[in-house]
């Protein structure tokens, strides 16, 4: 099965981000990865907040998990904010 890496933010609503990403891909009979690199606090209505995860706390998540298994594709669509 073909496999997938999503750097996304996670969106606790599943409506965008790495959640969102996961639904797709299995759908699409890929098999999911997923690196948060922010976390929002946000519904339906809103974004209240948004949280970059530390660039060290990012750079650990994908070299374990590259340590073990290689993505056929990545879907970057959130790095480059504060403290990356």
């Amino acid at each position: 099965m073909p496999t997938a890496l999503s750097i996304a933010g996670s969106d606790p609503t599943a409506g965008a981000g790495i959640l969102a990403d996961l639904m797709v891909f299995r759908a699409l009979g890929v098999h999911g990865l997923c690196v948060p690199a922010v976390l929002t606090a946000q519904n339906t209505r809103e974004v209240r907040d948004i949280y970059p995860v530390y660039s060290e706390c990012l750079r650990t998540q994908l070299e374990c998990l590259l340590e073990d298994m290689t993505p056929d594709a990545v879907l970057d669509t959130c790095c480059g904010g504060v403290g990356h």
